[in-house]
């Protein structure tokens, strides 16, 4: 129950007591910042939006992996890597070009078995069947994802023999 011993810890009892007074009242307060990372508007695409990130924090630098959302293509994703969360406005930014299709929902993590990274995302290919999917790219080095990520693959590339 809000306002019991140990249960709230953003300030003094004074604070907790009138916040857990104004939640049961249903009063609801809070701040709001500028985003951490908005879109890069680019030259020949205005860019919507920048959602769902991936974030890894690997050898004294943040990498994001997220889904941009432009007028020119509508799913694709974009990596940005920087030292501390105050200075994401100066990131390095690529989109990622391994693939030209429908290519989002990045989830980045490092397989210690096969001693590599792996970006786990959704994606199509008018080869597959059916077109859209789980897919999987693969990298030896996340700080050089851009440039060594290999091309996505199904991830069930006999989906119809499971079926």
């Amino acid at each position: 129950m809000p306002g019991e011993r140990g249960s709230w810890t953003a300030g003094p009892r004074a604070a907790q007591e009138r916040g857990a007074a104004d939640l049961q009242a249903g009063r609801f307060h809070w701040r709001v910042s500028r985003p951490p990372v908005e879109p890069l508007q680019r030259p020949g695409d205005t860019c919507y939006s920048v959602k769902d990130p991936s974030v890894v924090y690997y050898q004294g630098r943040w990498h994001l992996f997220c889904p941009i959302r432009g007028k020119q293509r509508s799913h694709q994703i974009e990596y940005l890597t920087f030292p501390d969360w105050d200075h994401t406005a100066q990131a390095d930014r690529h989109v990622l070009a391994v693939h030209d299709g429908f290519f989002c929902a990045p989830q980045v993590f490092y397989f210690r078995p096969h001693a590599k990274w792996h970006l786990i995302c959704q994606a199509s290919d008018d080869a597959w069947d059916p077109k859209y999917g789980a897919a999987y790219a693969t990298t030896d080095h996340l700080a050089d994802g851009v440039s060594s990520l290999a091309a996505p693959s199904n991830v069930h590339p006999d989906r119809r023999r499971c079926a």
